[in-house]
């Protein structure tokens, strides 16, 4: 009697986790394709506020942090308030190291980090020596982790693209990162629906720009 109460409550358990895995990707989903087709600041922020919602009902998902961290990085880069900017990458920095602490993805994270250091540098173009030098080194790190990241390939050409070109920047040098981070999209696979796929439409448009630079 003892054992079928047991099996019971697991088969229980199990089944309330099945369940609550599509809604969450349902969720997640449904958020990022508002936040990408957001068309005002109202909008972005209702996507961070929602994607704070999903991240809170299952702290214990990295990915969730991850999504939650890339809306608010997304968002800074539409927010014309500097001192805003700074505070909603603060936010967003600390959702990173709690990701990692979660275990995550690593290289994931650490490309997302250079993400947000790239944001820094639109709150005053006098960061850009020091921020775009520690976003290379971080996703240099990403990369040395996963070769086949696709979205350190991307941030990587980005980050070369918006260096000048004394410095061994633009469009030129930029692009074979572009290629790399398309070579990579076109061969991931996506196992989990609640992992990482932003990027190839953006990386495709930057190739464009490159080529006819």
């Amino acid at each position: 009697m003892k054992t079928l109460i047991i099996l019971t409550i697991l088969i229980y358990i199990w089944g309330n986790t099945q369940a609550e895995t599509p809604s969450l990707d349902k969720a997640v989903s449904e958020t990022l394709m508002q936040l990408h087709t957001a068309g005002s600041s109202n909008e972005l922020y209702a996507c961070v506020a929602k994607m704070e919602r999903i991240a809170a009902a299952a702290p214990d998902r990295w990915e969730l942090l991850y999504h939650l961290a890339y809306c608010r990085i997304n968002t800074s880069f539409r927010e014309s308030n500097g001192k805003l900017k700074d505070d909603i990458l603060d936010q967003a920095e600390q959702e990173i190291n709690s990701a990692l602490n979660l275990g995550g993805n690593k290289s994931e994270l650490l490309a997302l980090q250079a993400y947000l250091y790239q944001g820094r540098i639109q709150v005053n173009a006098s960061r850009g020596m020091k921020y775009s030098r520690m976003a290379a080194e971080t996703l240099e790190q990403a990369i040395a982790l996963d070769a086949n990241n696709p979205r350190a390939h991307f941030l990587m050409g980005q980050n070369v693209f918006h260096t000048p070109k004394m410095f061994g920047g633009g469009s030129k040098n930029a692009l074979p990162h572009f290629h790399r981070a398309m070579e990579c999209y076109t061969a991931s696979k996506q196992t989990n629906v609640l992992s990482p796929a932003w990027g190839k439409e953006i990386t495709l448009q930057m190739i464009s720009a490159c080529e006819n630079d």
